[in-house]
């Protein structure tokens, strides 16, 4: 009798746990644009990029507002054939890269429409990719290595960001302390991490049974990436919770790019979608890896599994019967 309590309350609660709370989807419109990707999110504005179809197309950057669905070209002057990438806003300041000969790292004012360009010095390609604040990080290469880097906007100082053992650091998303992205050891797949700038340290995050993990963006105690080439997740690093998110259709082959005030930006769609969450999370338990002895595959080992194994005691089919230890 208590084994079948057991049960039923297992199942009672994958039940409760499928059926949480949803948020919202929205795909965004925006007609006469093609190739477009969203990259950054603030409260009432989406930045990205988009390009035409020729591969010898530039790219343009976008400004979406979220209030009023109108959207907006950014494109600095005097640019050459690569054009212009827009990779993440906060209030009034947008960051990414443009090109000339070289790709070089920009800020970019809207209220005053200055654009700032910020390259470490010795180095031939900047790439910014999140801004909080005063700070905005990014890599840049050096010629044999790609490095991360924090700006401060008002002592317009660089720190550069490098993790012992690792050639390559690929820094894109700040909120508050707390810097995310990825890097690759040798031999090893993706590996994303948390860098605290107070503490100057890294922490690995790599979802459970994953070859690869690619952090993107951060808001708060949350960040949005994806897996094993193609799989989303949602990582509370307040809780550890790993959660998979999945699209209208109940796909989690989506590709989160950021996060920012309940909201996150997808490049599905013809021009992108936007979650917005509602209470919790869009929650569906998965099995990340398998458990040893998890003997009724529901990806955890507890009573129920004991359940099964003490049920069949002592049990031996192996022939001759004198094999069987009691023999």
């Amino acid at each position: 009798m208590k084994k079948t309590i057991v049960v039923l309350f297992a199942i009672i609660l994958i039940f409760v746990i499928n059926h949480a709370e949803a948020g919202t989807w929205t795909d965004l419109y925006m007609p006469g644009l093609e190739n477009v990707s969203l990259n950054g999110i603030s409260e009432t504005k989406i930045v990205g990029s988009y390009k035409y179809n020729s591969d010898y197309q530039p790219y343009y950057g976008l400004l979406y507002n979220l209030v009023t669905g109108a959207y907006t070209t950014i494109d600095r002057p005097g640019v050459g054939p690569l054009g212009t990438e827009v990779r993440d806003v906060n209030g009034d300041n947008l960051v990414g890269s443009y090109y000339d000969i070289r790709w070089h790292g920009f800020i970019y004012s809207l209220s005053s429409q200055k654009w700032t360009t910020i390259d470490v010095p010795g180095t031939s390609s900047m790439q910014p990719y999140g801004i909080d604040g005063n700070n905005v990080v990014g890599y840049s290469w050096d010629g044999n290595n790609w490095n991360g880097f924090i700006y401060n906007m008002i002592a317009e100082t660089y720190t550069s960001l490098s993790k012992p053992g690792v050639e390559h650091l690929y820094p894109t998303g700040i909120s508050g302390g707390n810097i995310t992205g990825r890097y690759k050891e040798s031999g090893l797949g993706w590996r994303g991490f948390i860098y605290n700038m107070e503490t100057q340290t890294y922490t690995t995050i790599n979802a459970p049974g994953a070859s690869d993990t690619i952090a993107r963006g951060i808001d708060g105690n949350l960040i949005v990436g994806h897996y094993d080439g193609s799989r989303s997740f949602l990582y509370n690093m307040t809780d550890k919770i790993w959660t998979s998110l999945y699209d209208p259709n109940g796909s989690d082959n989506i590709f989160p790019e950021n996060i920012g005030n309940s909201k996150i930006i997808f490049n599905i769609g013809q021009y992108g979608s936007v979650y917005t969450m509602s209470g919790d999370p869009p929650v569906v338990p998965e099995c990340f890896a398998p458990v040893l002895g998890d003997l009724n595959g529901d990806c955890k080992v507890d009573f129920v599994d004991f359940a099964i194994m003490a049920s069949h005691w002592l049990e031996c089919y192996l022939q001759p019967p004198s094999a069987c230890w009691w023999e």
